[in-house]
């Protein structure tokens, strides 16, 4: 796996498929450094965690990840919200998904299956067998053609999409307590992320519900 990877990530960007980029997605996401519970990353790390971060970004549509939990909810939000919603949330993508990512992939046995073409878009599937937790996990990266490249813009586990899971939770929690709510709820959890992480921010796969 680490030589087809290698292989695969040597090659120009438009020559890689969307297998060739799923296999590099997964083995960079490896390589970012999470914080312990009990301390924050180090200068080193922090700046070893930069360069990974922007090999990942060049992996990612962000526009068209971060487009999609808000595009039905525009109307109910100030153009203003929308920007600031997006923002927050490709940070969170950076800072939590990132580094969650990463740790979970070490350790798991991963069996590729066959790319599915329709259109512009490709679907590359993944089983994955974690056998300490006795855990199985389907992902499937759903890659789309811009240009002469790939870029990933939405993942789905276990047959859910996670932007659909997020377009659900952003709509759920506008509904109820409104927009400035949700920018709340995102900013505090980006704030505990960086923290730990480092503030690894747009300005300069959130993986799990938003709490208050």
């Amino acid at each position: 796996l680490a030589f087809v990877t290698f292989a695969a990530s040597v090659a120009p960007a438009s020559k890689q498929s969307p297998l060739d980029k799923s296999r590099i997605l997964v083995d960079v996401l490896q390589q970012v450094v999470q914080a312990a519970d009990t301390k924050k990353l180090s200068a080193t790390e922090l700046a070893s965690n930069k360069k990974i971060y922007a090999q990942l970004d060049q992996l990612i549509d962000f526009k068209k990840l971060t487009e999609g939990p808000v595009k039905p909810h525009k109307k109910s939000l100030s153009k203003k919200q929308v920007k600031t919603i997006k923002t927050l949330f490709k940070d969170a993508i950076r800072n939590i998904a990132y580094p969650k990512s990463g740790s979970f992939f070490k350790g798991a046995e991963l069996t590729w299956g066959t790319p599915v073409q329709t259109g512009t878009q490709t679907d590359v599937p993944l089983d994955i067998f974690v056998e300490e937790e006795d855990l199985e996990v389907s992902l499937i990266f759903h890659w789309v053609q811009g240009g002469k490249t790939f870029k990933l813009f939405d993942l789905s586990i276990d047959d859910a999409s996670l932007v659909k899971d997020y377009q659900n939770q952003f709509g759920k929690i506008i509904k109820e307590e409104g927009a400035a709510t949700l920018v709340s709820k995102l900013k505090n959890g980006l704030d505990e992320a960086q923290k730990k992480n480092g503030p690894f921010t747009s300005l300069g796969l959130l993986d799990t519900p938003l709490r208050g």
